[in-house]
């Protein structure tokens, strides 16, 4: 149940502190009497008012001129309109996790306990991903209109059922909008998404590429990949060139199904799989196994993964260039990724 904002104090007290020239303590009021009405979601957003609301919410958190009495109230209206899911996005789309960053960076707010300790529960908030839900990614993200031209929706198991496949990471978030904003590295290509989780990168690809072999193990994310493959065949209308199949690092071994992973392919895509020494060590072996001579394999993993640096010295000891910024077009999805190390791993013999 979200709390309702007109009943706290600081919302409550709000038109006291506002600026008649502050557009900013009026668009906390819009979003607070939005959320105090739990108006339809979907509905809502459709009224550019509200995103441009949550735009200049998180703006404010990053305007030197903003009070302590409306920096608070930003950080309060985040923490509360993050539990939704769509405005979730919205808002980090928005650079709100790295805006809460630099405002938790300055040394008068790290002097305040308890403005601190709200933009703590606000981070955490926004970094929430709730097991069992279907999760909506968006791409194109339009400011003006705060509307993506183009959404994915993955169902999500829980870290018990599977482990760390149970979510879709910030990291493959990250490598999928590069994927869509650079379908040229893609088109017509075969590509291998090694430990896909729920399969984002590999279904933004498949868009334009001739096959797309989506790879994991265990039944149960075999299963939800499979599922996330039916659930978004409306919006990628070339899902007949996705397959779902069975890869284990470690033992280096295919299910070989379908056929056409007997053979080598183009593309390799990879993204926070790096997290252990032993699981890193045999990813090496694997991508060399199966990318193409010729081929690319583009990854993403956060930069205190413990293969991280295993993963670059195993690559380049099997001859491979390894860069660490993917190529063409950078724009808009780095947001939140401020930790995050890019791979770009190519020049295979």
């Amino acid at each position: 149940q979200i709390a309702i904002m007109e009943k706290i104090p600081v919302f409550a007290d709000l038109k006291a502190v506002q600026d008649p020239a502050s557009t900013s303590a009026d668009a906390l009021i819009r979003i607070g009497k939005w959320v105090a009405a739990e108006d339809n979601i979907s509905k809502a957003l459709e009224d550019s008012t509200i995103s441009t609301a949550l735009s200049k919410v998180v703006a404010l958190l990053v305007d030197p001129g903003s009070s302590k009495e409306l920096l608070s109230a930003a950080v309060q209206c985040i923490k509360l309109v993050s539990s939704k899911q769509k405005a979730n996005d919205i808002l980090r789309e928005y650079g709100a996790l790295l805006n809460l960053k630099q405002l938790a960076e300055r040394e008068t707010v790290m002097e305040d306990y308890e403005l601190s300790t709200e933009i703590g529960y606000a981070t955490a908030f926004l970094q929430k991903c709730t097991p069992h839900a279907v999760r909506e990614i968006g791409f194109g993200f339009d400011k003006s209109t705060g509307k993506h031209s183009f959404l994915l929706h993955l169902k999500q198991l829980s870290y018990e059922q599977v482990g760390v496949a149970w979510r879709v990471w910030d990291g493959s978030i990250l490598v999928s909008r590069w994927i869509y904003q650079n379908p040229e590295f893609f088109k017509n290509k075969t590509v291998l998404e090694l430990g896909a989780g729920c399969g984002l990168c590999g279904l933004v690809a498949s868009r334009v590429a001739s096959k797309v072999a989506l790879s994991d193990i265990g039944d149960e994310v075999i299963k939800t990949l499979r599922e996330n493959v039916e659930i978004n065949k409306a919006q990628l209308p070339k899902t007949n060139n996705v397959s779902v199949t069975s890869v284990d690092f470690k033992s280096n071994s295919f299910v070989p199904n379908p056929p056409y992973l007997k053979q080598q392919v183009d593309v390799i895509l990879g993204s926070e799989i790096m997290y252990e020494v032993d699981i890193t060590e045999a990813l090496v072996k694997t991508v060399n196994m199966y990318l193409k001579p010729g081929g690319h394999f583009y990854g993403v993993s956060a930069s205190y993964r413990k293969g991280a640096k295993i993963f670059v010295e195993g690559m380049k000891k099997l001859g491979y260039t390894v860069e660490h910024q993917l190529p063409g077009k950078q724009e808009n999805y780095f947001n939140d990724g401020d930790d995050m190390l890019f791979y770009h791993c190519y020049g295979k013999k």
